[in-house]
């Protein structure tokens, strides 16, 4: 998170086992691009432990979905630590995203960006 400071950002809460996540992931696949030309990073991570349900670990989730995508260099995928799950996601949402401003304030918030990228994609447009 540290390295995120001074840049605009979406910090992203899934579980590899949540269909919402799945579809979300690859209509972010299909709108990395946007964000990114909006100077948006994305960090897509893993809620701690998939909150202790059986799932696939987030590289093997995030490849099968991202595609592409997946090198993007403005998407980042990992796994959140549980202080981290704990400080962004203290209600266990399986999908749940935060869009922070350059100067590190939470500016949108929402969830299954399958079905609320043009709410997300207007939000970043006006952080330019």
């Amino acid at each position: 998170m540290a390295s995120l400071r001074g840049r605009p950002a979406l910090i992203w809460f899934v579980t590899t086992w949540c269909s919402s996540c799945e579809a979300g992931t690859q209509t972010m696949a299909q709108n990395i691009a946007a964000l990114s030309a909006d100077g948006v990073r994305v960090v897509e991570v893993e809620n701690y432990a998939d909150f202790g349900q059986s799932g696939p670990t987030m590289e093997t989730f995030a490849k099968s979905l991202a595609g592409h995508a997946f090198a993007n260099p403005d998407w980042t995928f990992g796994e959140a630590s549980s202080a981290l799950t704990r400080t962004y996601n203290p209600r266990a949402y399986l999908d749940i995203y935060y869009l922070i401003n350059a100067a590190g304030r939470i500016v949108y918030v929402n969830g299954s960006p399958s079905s609320t990228m043009p709410g997300l994609l207007n939000a970043a447009k006006s952080l330019v």
